[in-house]
């Protein structure tokens, strides 16, 4: 069984993600992960960049 998501582990290590970049390349990753499962839609893309 895999173990379920903690936030406390990503709130914790905040600062550092931020000052290292860390962040936006989990970011990245994870939208990277979504979109070649076919999860993200035009009906919610305000987010998203040009």
């Amino acid at each position: 069984m895999e173990r379920s998501f903690d936030a406390t582990v990503f709130t914790k290590n905040r600062p550092w993600l931020l000052a290292h970049d860390a962040g936006r390349a989990l970011f990245d990753e994870a939208v990277w992960a979504a979109d070649a499962e076919g999860l993200p839609s035009d009906e919610h893309s305000a987010w998203a960049g040009p």
